[in-house]
């Protein structure tokens, strides 16, 4: 599989995925420290084929023909960690790594990777998942399923839906971006779409319950859907990365919106380190990494990284000793 160019030196770093290449970067400056190393399996493309467990010890890459990778954090070594056997669209990885999702929306279904045994559970039935999340306890995954307007709940243990809920107002459907979030108790969810009438188009962000799996509140917004979302590590203030080149930040205290931070041109991907203190944003058409505080919603200072623009990043707390 791929052979690192290099060992990666302790602590944290960015990590940026173009094509079927991943280099690491330091954190503080963008500048390049190992890579680019090549992935064996043709990966998905767009922001959902990297992913790093929440504790940001372990990452992961996904392969077109559903083979999952683990990238070691030191050495960037490729191993396989396991084989779901089927066209893929998006992962998303447990607080530990010990669990992965691959999201199959072609074949409306989703599979669970046990990272140890490699054991494989299909859950059919799940139509269109676009993007997932986990609870941080991991006994339940969240499938965002943009296209039919949902959010399906699977229990981890028993690899089964066990709820669900549509979203819409008024008999209308909201059309649902692909970003999806959970706040970092796990009690909330948080989604944007829009919904279009004969009087006009309207976007809202929605917060979800998870103990009932239930829409909370439909927040209006100046908006244009989002391309990924990020909560904050006190879980007052939810950053929408907008089409339009914007951060819509929202204040859940008040059940508003509260800034719009302007950027300079477009970014299509983002993450947050493992402590949720930043909101990393990548540009569609070059190597500038834009940093978003997550406590003071506020324009932190820009990284540039070398090479093209990233397809995904993620932000790992330290390499594997």
């Amino acid at each position: 599989m791929g052979v690192p160019s290099s060992v990666v030196p302790s602590g944290a770093h960015l990590w940026s995925q173009a094509g079927a290449g991943v280099t690491v970067h330091e954190l503080s400056s963008g500048a390049t420290v190992s890579g680019p190393v090549q992935l064996a399996h043709r990966p998905v493309g767009g922001a959902g084929n990297l992913a790093v467990s929440a504790d940001g010890k372990r990452v992961f890459a996904l392969g077109l023909d559903g083979v999952v990778a683990e990238l070691n954090t030191s050495t960037l070594a490729e191993s396989k960690a396991g084989d779901t056997k089927q066209p893929s669209g998006g992962l998303a990885v447990n607080a530990t790594g010990s669990l992965v999702a691959v999201l199959h929306t072609t074949r409306q279904t989703v599979s669970l990777l046990d990272t140890g045994t490699k054991a494989v559970a299909d859950i059919a039935g799940v139509l269109n998942p676009t993007s997932a999340v986990f609870s941080p306890d991991g006994g339940t995954l969240y499938v965002l399923c943009s296209g039919v307007s949902r959010i399906v709940a699977i229990d981890t243990a028993e690899c089964a839906v066990v709820a669900q809920v549509t979203f819409g107002r008024g008999g209308n459907l909201l059309h649902l971006s692909h970003a999806l979030a959970i706040a970092p108790d796990g009690g909330r969810l948080f989604v944007t779409g829009n919904i279009t009438t004969e009087s006009g188009h309207a976007d809202f962000l929605v917060p979800v319950g998870t103990e009932k799996l239930t829409a909370v509140d439909y927040l209006e917004y100046h908006g244009d859907g989002a391309t990924a979302l990020a909560v904050g590590a006190d879980g007052r203030f939810v950053h929408s990365l907008d089409r339009r080149g914007k951060v819509v930040v929202f204040d859940t205290e008040v059940g508003k919106q509260a800034v719009t931070l302007d950027l300079t041109g477009e970014f299509t991907a983002g993450t947050t380190d493992p402590g949720r203190t930043r909101f990393y944003l990548s540009h569609a058409g070059h190597g500038t990494i834009q940093v978003v505080d997550l406590a003071e919603a506020t324009l932190a200072p820009s990284l540039t990284i070398d090479g093209t623009a990233a397809q995904a990043v993620v932000v790992v707390s330290d390499a594997a000793g």
